[in-house]
């Protein structure tokens, strides 16, 4: 039973991760298009747009991020199923992977919170 949570666990991890990232990924898409809304309206100060530049390369960013830790995480998932199906068993190689990600799962979930918290202040001061 210990060992079958060894990888129960992170695969549930996992499968919360990639539904957190997907939503998030909406989500930065949707304030993309509101920036662009925005833009488009036009009368915009200085410090405006340069808020809105900042805040489209910020999303931009995000994006990348996302990408990168959905591919990881659907990767570390797959090799760690293969693994454990034909040994019932995980490398430690994996494990490590998967509190690595979760580390940055950790990190990428503030950041992103920081970056909403910025956005709705933009939103409501323009």
């Amino acid at each position: 039973m210990v060992e079958e949570n060894l990888f129960k666990q992170p695969h549930k991890e996992h499968l919360i991760w990639k539904q957190d990232l997907l939503k998030t990924d909406k989500e930065v898409k949707e304030q993309v298009i509101i920036l662009e809304s925005i833009v488009k309206g036009g009368n915009l100060t200085k410090d405006q747009a340069k808020s809105v530049e900042h805040l489209q390369n910020s999303l931009i960013r995000q994006k990348q991020v996302i990408n990168n830790i959905l591919a990881r995480v659907k990767v570390l998932d797959k090799n760690m199923s293969k693994f454990w199906s034909a040994r019932h068993n995980l490398r430690e190689e994996s494990l490590t992977r998967h509190s690595n990600i979760k580390g940055e799962m950790v990190l990428f979930d503030k950041l992103y919170e920081d970056l909403k918290v910025e956005f709705e202040d933009f939103k409501e001061n323009i």
